[in-house]
């Protein structure tokens, strides 16, 4: 979910075009699922549909990720286009998330004041970021994050309020989202410390 991310990990094969099926996937990601995520999650006798939606979201990250590499097609513009697509999708979602009264509000400035950070840090040492790579701290962090959401989310649904799906969900996405406030500040040292060409 950081730039030079598993979604476009490994060395360049070819795809020099940077309109391809794993490009077209993060846009699409972003630009329909997020809004549909949204949109059900407004009606709470549609939060199941939402969760649903959330998981695509979701699992996307990893296919335009097994796309790129299978067939080749790794390219700079989906380097940057995945991680920026994935964290601006999450940070919308959380938002509204938040909004909703879904999720907590420190849990939205944890994670926003974070990717701001990291954008701010990526903008600044651009040229770092093609050599950077996801850490084990981001990994972990990034499926706290992705499994805690969804549940979070499910935890709201009319049919489940009155399960333990709720204190789950908080315990997984409170240790996803300090695990991403320190995978944030481990990359950006990371990108700083990098010697520029």
């Amino acid at each position: 979910m950081q730039a030079g991310s598993a979604a476009h990990a490994g060395e360049r094969r070819g795809g020099s075009s940077w309109l391809n099926v794993p490009n077209v996937i993060s846009i699409v990601r972003l630009i329909v699922l997020v809004p549909v995520v949204i949109w059900l999650m407004s009606m709470p006798e549609h939060r199941i549909a939402a969760t649903v939606m959330l998981a695509v979201f979701g699992a996307t990250d990893w296919i335009d990720g097994f796309w790129a590499r299978r067939f080749g097609q790794v390219t700079r513009v989906g380097e940057i286009l995945d991680p920026v697509a994935d964290r601006l999708g999450i940070a919308i979602i959380c938002i509204a998330m938040a909004w909703f009264d879904i999720l907590p509000m420190w849990m939205l400035f944890v994670i926003v004041l974070t990717d701001l950070f990291l954008g701010i840090v990526g903008a600044i040492r651009l040229d770092a970021t093609s050599t950077s790579h996801v850490s084990w701290l981001g990994k972990v962090r990034t499926a706290l994050i992705m499994t805690g959401l969804p549940l979070l989310l499910l935890s709201t649904a009319t049919q489940l309020q009155d399960t333990p799906l709720h204190q789950v969900a908080t315990f997984l996405l409170s240790a996803g989202v300090l695990l991403h406030l320190a995978a944030g500040v481990d990359y950006a040292v990371r990108l700083i410390r990098t010697p520029r060409n």
